[in-house]
C-alpha cells in the first residue's frame, strides 16, 4: 500500500471519530406526567438520604441514596385520593410561584446555616414539569415549601423505610 493510501486512510478515520463524542451522551432523567418526586439529600448529621416517586397510578418507589439506606429499594402505594390530596397541597402551597432554588448564594435564600440537607420537589403534569430545590439551611425559604415536602414524607409513609418521622 502506497503511503498517500496510508495518510489518507488515517486523516478520514479522525475526521469520523471527531464527530463522535467521547463517551455517549448522559440520559435525561424524565418525570412522567401525574407523578411527584422528592429526593432528600444528606446532611452532616444522620439525615436520611433517599428518592421517592409517588404516580398517579398510586404506585410509590423508594430508592435510598446515603447511608445506612444506600441501595435500599422498595415500593409502596397511596390511595387516588391521596394522590390527588397531594396535587391539591401542592397548589395550595404556591408551588408553582415558589423560586426554582433556595440554595446559598441565592435572593430567596437569606441567612444561611450549615451543614442542613436539601431537599429537591419535583412536579409532573400533563402542563409541564416544575422542580424546586431546597437548602435546608435558608432562612427566608417559604415555609410552605417544608411542609409540602413533609405531606409527600406523610402520605407516602416514607418513615416505614427510614426509620424517622417527616421533620
Amino acid at each position: 500500500m502506497s503511503r498517500p493510501v496510508i495518510l489518507l486512510g488515517a486523516v478520514a478515520s479522525l475526521l469520523a471519530l471527531a464527530g463522535c463524542p467521547a463517551r455517549p451522551p448522559r440520559a435525561a432523567t424524565t418525570i412522567a406526567s401525574d407523578s411527584i418526586v422528592l429526593e432528600r439529600g444528606v446532611c452532616f448529621g444522620s439525615c436520611p438520604a433517599y428518592r421517592l416517586v409517588v404516580r398517579g397510578s398510586g404506585a410509590v418507589e423508594f430508592e435510598g441514596r446515603g447511608r445506612p439506606l444506600a441501595g435500599t429499594r422498595d415500593t409502596g402505594r397511596v390511595t387516588p385520593e391521596q394522590f390527588s390530596g397531594l396535587l391539591d397541597a401542592f397548589e395550595s402551597a404556591g408551588f408553582a410561584r415558589f423560586a426554582p432554588r433556595y440554595a446559598p448564594g441565592d435572593s430567596g435564600c437569606g441567612r444561611v446555616a450549615t451543614d442542613l440537607p436539601t431537599a429537591t420537589l419535583t412536579l409532573g403534569t400533563a402542563a409541564g414539569v416544575r422542580t424546586v430545590q431546597h437548602y435546608h439551611g435558608c432562612s427566608d425559604a417559604p415555609e410552605d415549601l417544608g411542609r409540602l415536602e413533609d405531606r409527600v414524607d406523610e402520605v407516602t409513609n416514607s418513615a416505614r423505610w427510614t426509620g424517622q418521622p417527616p421533620r
